[in-house]
């Protein structure tokens, strides 16, 4: 198949259709099913929680509480420096704090999954009009709406993420690099009689704790990886999808936020395709969403005129559109 026309499909798609996939409706959900998981509690004591947190929960799953979270794990398996076998404790703390690292992604992860299975249908009324001849899609939601609902056959459907029928685990994460200098400034504190670099060096040298920094870097690895997406890897196993996404005369962009996560899937078909003559059309839902789309099409010099931003409710009502 020769493909022309590429669709790439975010959560704002679903929620158009009614279906409350909405990560503050994640977290509603977990708020009703407390007595099955313990994901929710997990999340509010081990992360830093603001009024935002669950408006962009997948990135903010880099905001994990590592300065707390390693001092609790480092007193717990503290080392017995008067047994005799001492030195085969030496590295408990680390390696039992990256089992209770796991036991927690584990929780969020199985969670994540029993609740997007767990979403209602979409409202077959909110259908829009897709364009589906010479047409691939990009699918970066769990479910199967472009399936069920507009019969896509699944050959021009690529699950970037992971999808409702597979059995392998869903891929979530943030697209965050945190490093553990932070957790290692957090504690302990330096006080505030330490002012010369002599004093700030004896103050770290006495204080430094091998066996808090070992937890500390095995944590930090834990959230670069466990709760990090491997966009480029993810790229690297779908290089065959990519390859053939090269001569594109269209890019529908429906329900996508332009996330950083998110972002460098896009610059991978850039790369493989001449911008002067490309054409977008980008639904949007609030201004912030045209900002978005814009800060980064102007990043790659994407001319004005060939940007067509739209409702997915003007879809519903007018059908496809043609402005070129």
């Amino acid at each position: 198949m020769s493909i022309k026309r590429l669709y790439i499909i975010g959560n704002g798609f679903d929620m158009h259709h009614d279906i409350e996939s909405s990560y503050k409706k994640f977290k509603e959900w977990l708020e009703a099913n407390q007595d099955k998981y313990n994901a929710l509690y997990l999340i509010e004591n081990h992360f830093h929680i603001d009024s935002e947190f669950w408006c962009d929960f997948e990135n903010n799953l880099s905001k994990f509480n590592v300065a707390d979270f390693s001092e609790m794990e480092a007193r717990e398996y503290y080392p017995d420096f008067s047994s005799d076998h001492f030195a085969r404790e030496i590295d408990a703390a680390a390696y039992q704090s990256g089992l209770d690292f796991e036991m927690i992604t584990k929780e969020i992860q199985t969670a994540f999954q029993d609740w997007i299975h767990d979403l209602n249908q979409p409202d077959y009324n909110k259908k829009i009009i897709l364009n589906k001849k010479d047409s691939y899609f990009i699918n970066f939601n769990y479910t199967k709406t472009l399936e069920n609902l507009y019969r896509i056959p699944s050959a021009n459907i690529c699950h970037i993420h992971g999808c409702v029928d597979s059995d392998e685990a869903f891929i979530l994460g943030h697209g965050n690099v945190i490093s553990a200098n932070k957790a290692r400034a957090a504690y302990p504190k330096l006080p505030n009689d330490c002012e010369t670099k002599e004093q700030i060096e004896a103050f770290y040298q006495d204080n430094y704790d091998p066996i808090y920094d070992d937890v500390v870097e095995t944590t930090v690895h834990h959230v670069n990886t466990l709760l990090r997406k491997d966009v480029e890897g993810i790229i690297a196993n779908n290089f065959y999808t990519f390859e053939r996404l090269c001569n594109l005369e269209e890019i529908h962009i429906y329900g996508w936020a332009f996330s950083s996560v998110d972002i460098p899937y896009l610059i991978e078909i850039i790369k493989r395709n001449d911008t002067s003559k490309l054409k977008w059309f980008i639904s949007w839902f609030n201004e912030k969403d045209k900002e978005n789309a814009i800060s980064f099409l102007d990043t790659y010099n994407i001319d004005s005129s060939l940007i067509n931003f739209i409702r997915l409710t003007e879809l519903m009502d007018q059908g496809q559109l043609t402005l070129f």
